[in-house]
């Protein structure tokens, strides 16, 4: 599995940082729904930590990931409010419970 990367914001060169997966010890799904597109919204509870907003997204190929929330700025791109490194694993993980509230298994 390769390491995600992230833009050094401190550094003006093009630098990259390595960010590795945390390390999951327990995540709770909170107010799972669909908003009406077929994009299933909900809030996350990592560690401890709450966020707020994460989707579950598809890539063209159908790949399905985790979307962690964005606000778009007064420039018109979009920027990440919150992020956790997760290992594809934990990943798959939590979108399957996603699913699974959704369908009425959870």
């Amino acid at each position: 599995m390769k390491a995600r990367t992230t833009s050094n914001t401190n550094n003006t060169n093009t630098e990259r940082q390595r960010l590795e997966p945390i390390t999951v010890t327990g995540f709770v799904l909170n107010r799972v729904r669909d908003n009406g597109n077929g994009v299933p919204y909900f809030d996350l509870t990592l560690n401890g930590v709450t966020v707020y907003g994460v989707a579950v997204r598809a890539t063209q190929s159908g790949e399905a990931f985790i979307a962690w929330p964005t606000k778009k700025g007064s420039d018109g791109k979009f920027y990440k409010l919150a992020y956790a490194p997760l290992s594809q694993e934990d990943q798959d993980k939590i979108i399957q419970a996603v699913y699974d509230k959704l369908d009425g298994k959870a």
